[in-house]
């Protein structure tokens, strides 16, 4: 193979991943695409958010909260476009479709020499797998998994200048691939499973100078620790105690679930991987309580699961053991330690299960189906891929995964046409319920979005989020008995929980108890003595019970957190309330205003 031949590969690999994700261009922004862009002060800053990026936690530009993330390097990415074309979602999906071919690209250069360019076939078949499957889609099409794919592309390039040291022993390739793993840390925390793989690669396949190998091999683990040692620096300030796993993000950590049951169905989950990867369908993005219903040993999907996995095992140590470059042995074994982070096996993580955790392993599944066809092909030459038999097996699996990644792709339009679509394929999932439901709800739909999040707290009774959406829901849509006991609920499952407790007030108020609204509200304020709707909504229920000095002491306190609050209808209290008094002179003066303003 000359290297032009090498390069029209490469291109042609590029121009189906493109083609393939093309549709994405068009989308809005969707899930958590609105946590690291939209609604993200650091990013939104531009250039200037670069170093609050760097040293602070993954979330913070969004939120407050403590986290134990630090990933700066999308983040960064973000920024800079966003300096340059603002908020336009576009973009940022050209950004993602880039970088993902750059994966395909370099996963096929990493095969292409690993084996010095003597075979063809394979590198060929597993890249354009690779670019094919639709288990890509929620990375591709979901702009905040930049993260994944950077760490992706940034692994297996410097797997390629790591390759290329050990054949030339030139520094500036040990220097660059170091470099680039440091990168990929940066990206993502998955970059921590290459210090299994990469050794691996190093000593199997290249290991004719045994002092480059291990200087290699030491260079990695060098920026490993470098990596850490930024991530520590960077959260220790923010480091709280830890926080539980919530159950709606992952049902595994729930306390009441016996270890057994957890076991059982964290293997489950493990057989529903390999199903996605051979039948990737149906795809959804979200796997929260109760899409996968808690299994026990006893079920016979969990059996076959923990069989299949045992024999993969089994199968990757005996040709590993026979032969030490068997490719079959070293396919399964990228995917069961890329894997290994995902299981809830090891140690609990934060969802139960997700399809971008499937990004890394798929390399595994694909070389080895690959393989398959490299032998159904019978000799190494791209001409071999158009035998009857070959294309026979072949075409019509790249056609059904373009074709399911592309309407896939379509899905992921916006929050509404993904949520609505996935809900209809798991009409179990509480979160998936709850999600389209709020959706509805803020768009407009309040008795369409009720019906929704009546279902997620049906299947899960203790899903504070949604009892508080759904009290919101209830009480603009008129409902306020419906609104009262959600808003209860909500409070009952977030203890001091403002918001949860303004909802409560407000359904209070809106039924003439304002006794116990100004109970609420008062409590609000004690908490959070800045609350703006809290000190409205006071001096509304003491204007109610016609107690007009304690009515307008929190009606001063509202405008002077806020003079333009609700479009200055605290003013207008303030008018009616002096008026009611015989204070006409005083009510002249906020008629003034209002008259300023233009509401009078």
């Amino acid at each position: 193979m000359i290297d032009g031949v090498w390069k029209k590969l490469a291109l042609l690999l590029t121009l189906v991943a493109f083609v393939v994700y093309a549709n994405t261009l068009v989308n809005d922004f969707a899930l958590d695409d609105y946590l690291v862009i939209k609604d993200n002060a650091f990013v939104a800053k531009g250039l200037g958010g670069i170093f609050d990026i760097l040293t602070t936690p993954y979330h913070k530009g969004f939120n407050s909260a403590a986290t134990e993330l630090y990933r700066p390097l999308s983040l960064v990415v973000f920024a800079i476009v966003h300096q340059f074309f603002g908020a336009a979602p576009a973009v940022y999906h050209l950004v993602n479709v880039l970088v993902y071919a750059g994966c395909v690209v370099a996963f096929f250069l990493f095969l292409s020499r690993l084996f010095r360019r003597r075979r063809v076939v394979m590198p060929f078949v597993a890249a354009l797998l690779f670019a094919l499957h639709p288990i890509h889609t929620e990375v591709v099409a979901n702009c905040k998994s930049l993260d994944e794919l950077l760490c992706f592309l940034f692994c297996f390039s410097a797997m390629n200048m790591l390759l290329a040291y050990t054949e030339r022993g030139r520094a500036v390739q040990l220097a660059g691939s170091a470099v680039l793993y440091l990168l990929a840390f940066l990206a993502k925390e998955t970059a921590v499973t290459m210090l299994a793989i990469i050794p691996f690669v190093l000593l199997v396949y290249r290991n004719e100078d045994k002092k480059r190998t291990m200087t290699a091999i030491a260079a990695i683990v060098v920026m490993a620790g470098l990596a850490l040692a930024m991530r520590y620096m960077v959260l220790s300030p923010y480091s709280t105690a830890a926080t539980d796993i919530s159950f709606i993000d992952n049902p595994l950590a729930g306390k009441h679930i016996p270890a057994a049951t957890r076991m059982a169905t964290a293997i489950l989950i493990l057989g529903k991987y390999l199903k996605l990867l051979l039948l990737p369908y149906p795809l959804i993005c979200d796997y929260s309580y109760n899409s996968i219903p808690f299994a026990d040993f006893g079920n016979i999907w969990v059996l076959l699961s923990l069989v299949t996995y045992m024999v993969l095992a089994v199968v990757c140590v005996l040709r590993l053991r026979r032969s030490r470059t068997d490719m079959y042995g070293f396919g399964i074994l990228f995917y069961m330690v890329t894997l290994s982070l995902f299981t809830n096996i090891l140690f609990l993580i934060g969802d139960n299960m997700a399809e971008r955790f499937l990004f890394f392993p798929s390399v595994g599944i694909c070389i080895v189906a690959a393989l398959l066809v490299e032998r159904l092909a019978q000799r190494d030459d791209m001409s071999a891929l158009y035998r009857p038999r070959v294309l026979a097996i072949l075409l019509p699996v790249c056609l059904a995964y373009a074709g399911i990644a592309v309407a896939r792709n379509a899905e992921w339009k916006n929050n509404t046409t993904l949520y609505t679509a996935d809900v209809q394929k798991a009409p179990e999932d509480s979160r998936l319920n709850f999600f389209v439901g709020n959706e509805l709800s803020q768009t407009g739909d309040l008795r369409g979005g009720i019906a929704y999040m009546q279902k997620a707290v049906e299947i899960y009774p203790e899903y504070a989020a949604a009892h508080l959406e759904l009290g919101r829901a209830a009480y603009d849509a008129k409902m306020p008995d419906v609104a009262e006991v959600h808003a209860r609920k909500a409070l009952e499952l977030l203890p001091g929980n403002v918001t949860a407790a303004n909802s409560l007030g407000a359904t209070y108020l809106a039924k003439g108890r304002y006794d116990e609204a100004i109970t609420i509200y008062e409590g609000v304020i004690r908490r959070e003595p800045g609350n703006v709707l809290a000190h409205f909504n006071l001096g509304a229920s003491y204007a109610n019970k016609q107690q007009y000095a304690q009515a307008l002491a929190a009606l001063r306190a509202t405008v002077m957190l806020d003079p333009a609050y609700g479009n200055y209808t605290p003013y207008e209290y303030m008018v009616r309330i002096y008026q009611k008094m015989g204070m006409p002179d005083s009510a002249t003066v906020y008629e003034g205003v209002l008259r300023r303003v233009g509401r009078r």
